[in-house]
C-alpha cells in the first residue's frame, strides 16, 4: 500500500479540466480530507509526548468516522466520470488516514520498519480493518468512475498522460486490495476479517474486471491461502466465493 499517494497523484491527470460537483459525495471528501489532517495533528502530538493514541474515544473516534464513512458512501448514487474529483480526494484523505494508523510512532522522514507496523496492527486491529474495509470500497468506486471518464474522452484528448494515470490506478488500487487480502490471510481476528472480506465480496464485479492480469493472479493466489489458512469458516466461505468469481469470469 504505499505506492497509494503517489497513484493518486499521477492519476489527478484525469481529472484535468472535469468539472466539480456539488453534492454529497464531494461534501463527504472535504470532510474526510479535514479529519485526516486533524488526526496527523492529533497524531504527531501525542507521539511528540511519548503517548499512543485511542481510537475509541474523542476526537479520534469521530475523525476517524469522517475519514472511513462507509454507510455515506454506500448511499451515494452510481459513479459517474464527473465524480474523479472528489473520489481521489477521499481516497488520499483515506490512505493518509490509514497510514496514520499503522505507522504511528515513526519520527518524520523516518521509512517504515515491519516492527512499528506489526506492534500497531496489533493494537489497532480494529482500525485497520475499518480502515480497509472503506479503502476496498472507495478505490472500487474510482475504477469505475475512471474507466467512465476514460469511455467518455474524445479521441483527440486521450493524452499518454491520462492512460498512463488510468493505468496506474488500476495498478494501485490492486495493490491496496492484494494488501488487505495478505492482512487477512496473515491472521486477523475473525470480526475483523470479515469486514474486509464483505467489502471485497460487495466490490467484486469491479475487481474481477478491472485488475490487470498480474494482479488478478496475485489476487487469486491470495484468496487460496485465505481459504487454506484461516480458521474462520465465514472468511473462507467468502473468500471462496470470490475466488470462484474469479475462476468463472474471464
Amino acid at each position: 500500500m504505499t505506492r497509494t499517494l503517489r497513484t493518486f497523484a499521477l492519476f489527478a491527470v484525469l481529472a484535468l479540466a472535469t468539472p466539480a460537483v456539488a453534492h454529497d459525495g464531494q461534501v463527504a471528501a472535504i470532510r474526510a480530507t479535514q479529519a485526516a489532517a486533524a488526526l496527523q495533528t492529533y497524531n504527531d502530538n501525542l507521539r511528540d509526548a511519548g503517548r499512543r493514541p485511542d481510537y475509541t474515544s474523542v476526537p479520534a473516534a469521530d475523525l476517524l468516522r469522517a475519514v472511513f464513512d462507509t454507510d455515506r458512501l454506500a448511499a451515494l448514487p452510481e459513479p459517474t466520470a464527473k465524480d474523479i474529483g472528489w473520489l481521489m480526494d477521499w481516497g488520499n484523505a483515506a490512505s493518509r488516514g490509514y497510514k496514520q494508523i499503522l505507522l504511528f510512532g515513526l519520527p518524520p522522514g523516518q521509512k517504515p520498519d515491519e516492527a512499528t507496523m506489526t506492534r500497531n496492527l496489533e493494537a489497532y486491529e480494529g482500525e485497520v480493518a475499518t480502515a480497509m474495509n472503506f479503502m476496498v470500497r472507495v478505490l472500487a468506486r474510482q475504477m469505475d468512475a475512471a474507466a467512465l471518464f476514460i469511455s467518455e474522452l474524445p479521441k483527440t484528448e486521450l493524452t499518454p498522460a491520462r492512460i498512463e494515470g488510468f493505468r496506474m490506478v488500476r495498478s494501485g488500487s490492486g495493490e491496496v486490495l492484494e494488501g488487505a487480502l495478505l492482512t487477512v490471510a496473515q491472521g486477523m481476528k475473525p470480526r475483523n476479517a470479515q469486514l474486509v472480506m464483505a467489502a471485497a465480496g460487495d466490490t467484486r464485479s469491479t475487481w474481477i474486471h478491472g485488475l490487470y492480469p498480474e494482479d488478478r493472479t496475485k489476487v487469486m493466489r491470495l484468496l487460496k491461502e485465505i481459504v487454506k489458512r484461516v480458521g474462520d469458516k465465514e472468511v473462507t466461505d467468502s473468500a471462496a466465493v470470490l475466488l470462484t468469481a474469479f475462476a468463472t469470469e474471464k
